[in-house]
């Protein structure tokens, strides 16, 4: 497997705060996709399972026009509504939905359709119904209303082309019977026949029929139509079921309108019928009122002498009255002319002078003495301006004009008086006009009551007229309210529940959230060190690197020759290790402890195959195994004498051995380093290490070798290793992934924090390469 880059080591003055590694968050979800996979397959094959044995619904749907203005009965209701006999909102679309889902038409529909009777036959997973017929037909031989009330489960068995078995449970043996034959039952005789031509191919198959009772059935329609109005479209509506068997889903629908429309024609037609009736009689009592009124009009028009037209005869009245008005001024302004010249022609003597002419007097005998009268005036006054008044001619026009004077006063005396009678005459007829003109009024008034009767009962005679005509036609042409426009069919287009798409839908989310949800509660719930930024978020000690786990349980040493992911860790761990020694005395062996907070976090492992990476490049290496108290060495390289082997506590009791005595060499061909085992298990582990012996050996091993890996005593449970960890050069904290709390973390960080190890760096042990943990060891390398 190709490995990652190593990268140096990691040192932090303090711990990191925590932040959200969006990446490394959705990679440790990633890592664990087997069980996604796993889940997926699960929850799936649930799914495919529950609709493989759900019965599905199929949907079917009928769109009608509801005429609520026009419709069936509208006319013969015109007359009630205007009259204000009933309520014009009775045909309102939410009424009409209300009848269409009516007990009482759903109740038709279930008898037409035989709804209450239902036929079932065995299928490959789940027994399917078969509509409108079944294998076997029944016929009830009791009353239907008896049938309706009933419930009841046939299981028939076919045996024969006419024989089969009848049972009222399908696990009990039931009796045999022949088709055609009567049979009594709980709820009357029945006769079974066969319905399918190819009745054979059922033999040995069960089919069942359930009588259920008309009342269930029809509520459950009910309650299952679905009635609504469409967009946009005020006097539309949808109706739309839902059932298994889309063909009953369409036959439903469509005899749900039939009947719906059946029902309103009948409706229809029983109102128009009412209403003819109701407006034959009163048209006979309309036609004797107006006969009535009529009579009391041509009485009274008679009793006060009116004629025909009471207007005309108040208009002529008035038409006279105005003429009088003005012959009566007329006449008074003649009388006051006649006055005034009457007054002038007696006032001038012997003055003569012209008389105003064209006054225009009835009398034209007045009008030529006045003419004749100016004219002489003009001749006499033209022959005064030559002559004197004694001169003949003048003697003469006065004698003349005396005479036309008197004529003329004499004539305006006679013209006064026949205009003044003529004046009196006058004025008696203009009161007798006035008189009755005044009158008019309450006449007017009393025959216009009489008239308005006659109006208002003529009117509801020609409207009553108009109306029945009307409710004769509807009732001979009866109209449906519902006009289909599209009727329900079956379109073959897939079941709508139980719903597919969001069935498995549900079922990938499910598959998806609940790894996820374990996953993430199995995060929070886990207080183990898990990756390096775990260290790093607590600990701000330098981190040398990690050691991955081995695929396959691995206890011993690495091979000089091996490339597998855990000898390329050592490799990096060795030269980390250099680096961090850098500054240490080049005079000396350098002294490396291994230790832990502790046991089983694999620091033995790590110092045995440390010793074998460092001693690979020719370096001269001793491990030493200071652990007294669990000794695991002799584990590793498989000591003869197991923990009882001479190692390190023999020559801290025995002061008759020498260090060199208990140093091992060359234990196989693979080892190219010394060790010193643990030795027997001491009772004063303690006194041991801090015995001037302790310091004599670490001189001792300083000076003959290059490095000196001790596998010391976890820290946590004993203070071993800091009794001695004056004589290291380096410290290597092992910390196992998987393994330690990590409440356990701040024991490292004080030891650091009070420079009680020296030189202290911390080694990630037994992380998941593969699932990213650590930070790679070379660059594709063979295992």
């Amino acid at each position: 497997m190709p490995l990652k880059e190593s990268t140096p080591i990691s040192r932090n003055t303090k711990p990191k705060e925590y932040s959200i590694n969006l990446r490394e968050a959705i990679f440790s979800y990633l890592r664990k996709w087997p069980w996604f996979i796993l889940s997926l397959i699960i929850f799936v094959g649930l799914a495919y399972t529950y609709l493989r044995y759900s019965i599905p619904k199929y949907s079917v749907y009928s769109t009608i026009l509801i005429d609520t203005e026009d419709g069936p009965g509208a006319s013969e209701l015109a007359v009630f509504q205007d009259l204000g006999y009933t309520d014009q909102a009775q045909n309102k679309i939410e009424n009409e939905i209300q009848i269409i889902r009516s007990r009482s038409i759903m109740n038709e529909v279930v008898k037409k359709l035989n709804l209450n009777v239902q036929h079932f036959s065995e299928g490959n997973v789940i027994k399917t119904e078969n509509y409108p017929e079944g294998i076997v037909k029944i016929n009830f031989l009791a009353s239907d209303s008896l049938i309706y009330t009933k419930s009841k489960t046939f299981h028939i068995k076919i045996k024969s082309k006419t024989k089969f078995e009848l049972a009222n449970n399908s696990d009990e043996k039931g009796k045999i019977h022949s088709f055609g034959k009567k049979i009594t039952t709980s709820i009357g005789d029945i006769i079974l026949t066969p319905s399918a031509v190819d009745i054979e191919n059922y033999i040995d198959k069960e089919v069942e029929i359930r009588v259920l009772p008309l009342l269930a059935v029809s509520e459950n329609y009910r309650n299952k139509i679905n009635i609504g109005l469409m967009e946009k479209s005020p006097s539309v509506l949808k109706i739309s079921l839902s059932d298994p068997v889309e063909e009953k889903a369409r036959d439903i629908v469509n005899t749900l309108i039939k009947t719906y429309n059946g029902i309103t024609v009948e409706n229809n037609k029983s109102v128009a019928s009412k209403t003819a009736s109701f407006i034959n009689d009163r048209i006979a009592l309309i036609t004797s009122d107006l006969s009535a009124v009529d009579t009391d009009a041509a009485q009274f028009k008679a009793s006060r002498g009116l004629g025909v037209d009471i207007n005309s005869q108040a208009q002529r009245m008035a038409e006279s009255n105005l003429q009088a008005s003005k012959e009566i001024a007329s006449l008074s302004t003649e009388l006051e002319i006649i006055s005034s010249i009457k007054n002038t022609v007696s006032n001038q003597g012997r003055s003569y002078q012209i008389i105003p002419g064209s006054l225009g007097f009835s009398d034209p005998s007045v009008n030529s003495i006045i003419s004749r009268y100016n004219d002489l005036v003009l001749v006499r006054d033209r022959l005064l301006e030559g002559a004197t008044e004694q001169n003949p001619n003048i003697v003469n026009l006065d004698q003349q004009l005396g005479n036309l004077k008197s004529s003329l006063i004499s004539s305006l005396g006679n013209l006064e008086q026949s205009t003044r009678i003529k004046l009196n005459s006058i004025q008696a007829q203009n009161e007798g006009y006035s008189s009755k003109i005044y009158s008019a009024p309450q006449q007017q008034q009393a025959l216009n009551e009489i008239e308005r009767q006659s109006n208002v009962k003529e009117q509801i005679y020609v409207y009553l007229l108009q109306k029945r005509e009307e409710a004769e036609i509807s009732s001979g042409v009866p109209a449906p309210n519902a006009k289909i426009i599209d009727p329900a069919i079956v379109t073959r287009s897939g079941s709508i529940s139980p719903p597919r798409n969001v069935i498995y839908g549900g079922a990938v989310a499910m598959a998806l959230f609940l790894p996820f949800l374990f996953i993430y509660v199995g995060s929070m719930l886990n207080v183990k060190v898990q990756t390096r930024e775990d260290l790093e978020k607590v600990l701000s000690t330098p981190i040398i690197g990690d050691i991955p786990r081995a695929k396959r349980r691995f206890k011993g040493l690495i091979s000089t020759n091996d490339r597998s992911p855990l000898a390329e860790s050592f490799r990096i761990l060795k030269t980390n290790l250099n680096f961090l020694m850098t500054g240490s005395s080049a005079d000396k062996g350098k002294i490396i402890f291994l230790t832990s907070t502790i046991s089983g976090e694999g620091k033995t492992f790590i110092s045995a195959n440390l010793a074998k990476t460092l001693s690979s490049s020719g370096k001269r290496v001793l491990l030493l195994g200071a652990d007294l108290r669990d000794p695991k060495l002799h584990e590793i390289f498989d000591l003869p004498q197991k923990k009882n082997t001479l190692g390190l506590t023999s020559y801290l009791t025995d002061s008759t051995i020498e260090a060199k005595d208990m140093i091992l060499k060359d234990l196989n061909k693979d080892m190219n380093f010394d060790l010193i085992p643990s030795g027997p298990i001491p009772p004063n582990p303690a006194e041991l290490l801090e015995s001037s012996k302790m310091r004599v050996l670490m001189e001792y091993l300083k000076n003959t070798y290059d490095y000196v890996i001790v596998d010391t005593a976890p820290v946590h449970l004993v203070t071993d290793t800091l009794l001695i960890s004056k004589f290291s050069d380096t410290i290597i904290y092992v910390v196992r992934a998987n393994y330690l709390d990590k409440r356990l973390l701040p024991v490292p960080e004080s030891l650091y924090q009070e420079k009680r190890l020296r030189n202290m760096a911390v080694l990630l042990n037994d992380t998941n390469y593969e699932a990213g943990y650590g930070y790679g060891y070379g660059y594709g390398y063979g295992k």
